[in-house]
């Protein structure tokens, strides 16, 4: 989608993002899906996702010992975290990779809830809306993943504020935010096929477009783009305030303080 196609109002593409999400777990049971989604997996000729919701039956399938590309639709989806609303740097990347743990939070009530609620955009927590920095939530792999990738730039913060590492794990929980352009867990990165097709694909992009771009044009917000660069439709020299990795920038994506995206986001949290 290009930028001249965007809705007038910016708050139109985040409620048609979240509403979406939040109606693929309207009913509380897997298979989680966004609305349309399932048409255009449907019409793809090997079936490139799975409906497993437990570890139980994920153990007994094919894809258990491999990294392949299928889509786990029985996985609490994870298109975003964070508080899309109030967020000032939003990193942007694929999507929510796979680890066996994964499946066991879907048999935690509490994480499962607080992953329903990120999607629904309500209830976040009001000193941890980006749950991933939640030592609440210390066993959901997203926190093994995001706590290790974000301890540098945090303590960077608690340093620039003289504050304790926990107030500065909340300040910078409250001010960052996550957008995966695929929504669906998957151990390996293999349907870029199907991006055009998914409905979520768009929404986000979106969002993205009509939305955080002029946030950041603004001078409101800070947006990072660590992963699939040329798959978001930003416009060939993005604006102020957008970093954009590239080339071997992508494989590590890293956020360390002296990255381009750390430091970016540094910057933000502790001036902007």
């Amino acid at each position: 989608m290009k930028s001249n196609q965007c809705v007038p109002r910016q708050e139109v593409a985040l409620d048609r993002l979240v509403r979406g999400w939040g109606q693929s777990v309207a009913g509380q049971k897997p298979p989680y899906i966004f609305p349309g989604d399932k048409d255009a997996l449907l019409k793809t000729k090997s079936q490139p996702y799975s409906t497993c919701s437990n570890l139980s039956s994920f153990t007994k399938t094919n894809s258990f010992g491999k990294c392949d590309g299928q889509l786990q639709l029985g996985l609490s989806p994870s298109p975003y975290v964070g508080d899309l609303r109030r967020a000032t740097v939003f990193i942007l990347v694929a999507n929510p990779g796979l680890h066996v743990a994964d499946f066991l939070v879907e048999e935690h009530r509490d994480l499962r809830q607080a992953c329903h609620n990120t999607l629904r955009q309500k209830k976040l927590d009001g000193c941890f809306p980006f749950m991933h920095l939640n030592p609440k939530h210390a066993r959901h792999p997203g926190f093994h993943y995001w706590f290790k990738k974000l301890l540098p730039v945090v303590s960077k913060v608690a340093e620039e504020r003289r504050s304790s590492f926990l107030d500065a794990l909340k300040y910078t929980a409250k001010r960052v935010a996550c957008l995966d352009l695929l929504g669906y867990h998957s151990c390996r990165w293999g349907v870029q096929r199907l991006l055009g097709d998914l409905p979520s694909v768009k929404a986000m992009q979106e969002f993205v477009q009509c939305d955080l771009l002029r946030r950041a044009e603004r001078g409101r917000a800070t947006i990072i783009v660590t992963r699939c660069t040329t798959l978001w439709g930003l416009p060939p020299r993005p604006p102020q305030h957008v970093v954009v990795y590239t080339g071997h920038q992508c494989q590590g994506a890293s956020l360390a303080p002296e990255s381009p995206g750390g430091k970016a986001m540094l910057e933000r949290l502790c001036c902007g």
